[in-house]
């Protein structure tokens, strides 16, 4: 049985903008493009991304600069 670990990793958006070397401001102006992937509510007051799909944007947009640590 293969026994691979599948679960989400999550990033916070202020920890985000610091990887991407964005504004906080700046995360939430790209979470209303149709292109980016969108935050989900952890709680009724914990919002992140999903760090997979953040990378997948990244490497989408050719922007070299992947979260690599988060």
């Amino acid at each position: 049985m293969n026994n691979t670990n599948t679960s989400i990793r999550y990033v916070r958006p202020k920890d985000l903008a610091t990887h991407l070397s964005v504004s906080i401001s700046t995360i939430w102006r790209y979470a209303k493009r149709p292109d980016f992937p969108m935050p989900v509510k952890l709680s009724e007051k914990v919002t992140a991304f999903n760090l997979d799909e953040i990378n997948e944007w990244c490497e989408r947009k050719n922007t070299g600069r992947i979260p690599s640590s988060i």
